[in-house]
């Protein structure tokens, strides 16, 4: 929306996730080429936003200050903006590499047994990622408080999104899977796909560009433990991410 010579508000959708970011950038970049320099960000109806659409206001952000402008942002949650200075606090836009992220690897105990385990197939479609996030939540929040709650989910909704956009693509589209397991000291989600498979070692991280990259980062930050791998058994790639209760 223009609401000044060269002032634009951008109001938010309620979803700000990859499939939305590509959109929104283009949109962005519309204004700009039209003379606007200086933008309001709406968050009124954002309750979700992953690395996708993190990337797109950095880039927005670059773009104004290259053109001397402004940008602030408005009506934002509280979950939406310990996200942004979570990230903003843990040197995570810096230009590296490579960057090692420590932290334990948190391995189940073998004697324990879970409390319940279950198993979702993800429909071949990434619009339907905020369904399998809701449902997830719905299944964990009895176990978890609203932080940690919070994190896994946004965690989890990093790792499908990989699997939508890196590991699976056309018929594979239909093989990716999120598995539940609850034990009495950890959550356990692991999302599996049948791409051409992914291995991470020892927590180094490929560099980010300047809107993509940062998924795999944010999950580290997010959860207490996370492991990515190929499969075992046939091709495709494992996420594997412990939050403790």
């Amino acid at each position: 929306m223009r609401i000044g010579d060269n002032l634009a508000l951008i109001s938010l959708s309620e979803e700000v996730n990859f499939t939305y970011a590509k959109d929104l950038k283009a949109y962005a970049d519309t204004l700009i080429e039209q003379g606007y320099t200086k933008f309001i960000v709406d968050f009124t109806d954002t309750i979700y936003m992953d690395s996708s659409g993190l990337g797109v206001i950095i880039y927005l952000q670059n773009q104004v200050k290259e053109l001397e402008g402004s940008i602030s942002f408005i009506n934002v949650s509280s979950n939406i903006m310990r996200f942004l200075s979570m990230l903003k606090l843990s040197e995570f836009f810096n230009a590296r590499s490579k960057i090692k992220l420590e932290q334990e690897k948190i391995s189940a105990n073998p004697a324990k047994a879970p409390e319940f385990s279950n198993t979702l197939k993800v429909p071949p479609d990434p619009k339907f990622m905020s369904e399998i996030r809701r449902e997830v939540k719905e299944q964990l929040e009895d176990y978890l408080g609203q932080e940690r709650l919070f994190d896994t989910v946004l965690a989890l909704g990093e790792a499908l999104g990989n699997a939508f956009d890196h590991g699976c693509r056309d018929a594979c589209l239909a093989n990716i899977y999120v598995t539940l397991t609850g034990y009495d000291d950890r959550m356990v989600i692991e999302v599996s796909d049948n791409g051409k498979g992914v291995e991470i070692q020892d927590g180094f991280l490929p560099e980010p560009t300047e809107t993509r990259g940062r998924g795999i980062r944010l999950m580290y930050m997010l959860v207490d433990s996370v492991e990515i791998s190929k499969k075992a058994y046939g091709e495709g790639t494992v996420v594997k991410l412990v939050t403790l209760r």
